[in-house]
């Protein structure tokens, strides 16, 4: 897995690639940057489901999060 804000770094593996939004630290919504919160909740409903990656999204993983969208088309209950 290979998580960037640019995809272009992912380009040979777009498969095991999850794009993510810029984090600009200088900026002054910094301190309002979750993004990451956000994402350890997203790898952490990866690790523990037994599912296969192939079949995952990694482009709707913010709706997963926020349980608007499964993690898989085949899992309705996540």
């Amino acid at each position: 897995m290979h998580v960037d804000d640019l995809s272009r770094n992912f380009a040979l593996n777009l498969s095991c690639g999850l794009k993510i939004k810029a984090y600009y630290r200088k900026k002054s919504k910094a301190q309002r940057d979750t993004e990451l919160l956000g994402l350890s909740k997203y790898l952490e409903k990866l690790a523990t489901a037994n599912v296969d990656f192939d079949k995952v999204n990694f482009d709707i993983w913010a709706d997963v999060v926020s349980g608007t969208r499964p993690l898989t088309n085949e899992d309705k209950s996540t």
